[in-house]
């Protein structure tokens, strides 16, 4: 999932995905201006800080979803420090369309999904980087954490992964 991926930070850096190997993986794409803003920063700064041991957050803002994320790079990294978020920003992303990112387009792929349906959606990959779970941005994050916390000891056997799958369905 993560072999040959390269990705933009938003500091113009990029990044070999392989990077993010050693940990779980939530890729989330986000927006300044959606009405799901506040609570999904609040809650990705709280799993970035309670987790980031074993979970690394990789933040694609996307401007796709009612020109909900019109800012600059500087625009859109100012406005994710004022809410608390450490974790990695990558550049301006689609995630839909002819023009979705590479990344994306693998990520949709793996996880047989077709679109991605608003802000906030989430891809949960495991160590090594391979794919769990798409979580919508509807999906509540009590549970999402009870998951990730489970998938923290890596004890995972494909039947568990299976189990994943057919949840999705």
């Amino acid at each position: 999932m993560l072999e040959g991926m390269i990705a933009t930070r938003i500091d113009g850096k990029e990044i070999d995905l392989m990077k993010y190997s050693d940990k779980l993986v939530l890729v989330v794409n986000v927006a300044s201006q959606c009405g799901f803003t506040e609570l999904n920063y609040r809650e990705l700064a709280d799993m970035h800080n309670k987790y980031r041991h074993f979970l690394d957050i990789l933040a694609f803002p996307c401007n796709q979803f009612g020109s909900q994320e019109p800012g600059t790079a500087t625009e859109i990294r100012k406005f994710a420090g004022t809410k608390g978020a450490k974790f990695d920003l990558f550049q301006k992303t689609n995630v839909n369309g002819p023009k979705t990112q590479p990344f994306y387009q693998r990520l949709k792929h793996a996880m047989n999904v077709t679109t991605v349906e608003w802000n906030f959606g989430k891809f949960l990959l495991a160590k090594g980087g391979r794919p769990l779970r798409y979580y919508d941005h509807r999906f509540p994050f009590e549970v999402l954490k009870r998951h990730i916390a489970a998938l923290s000891n890596m004890k995972l056997g494909k039947e568990h992964l299976e189990s994943h799958h057919e949840e999705k369905k």
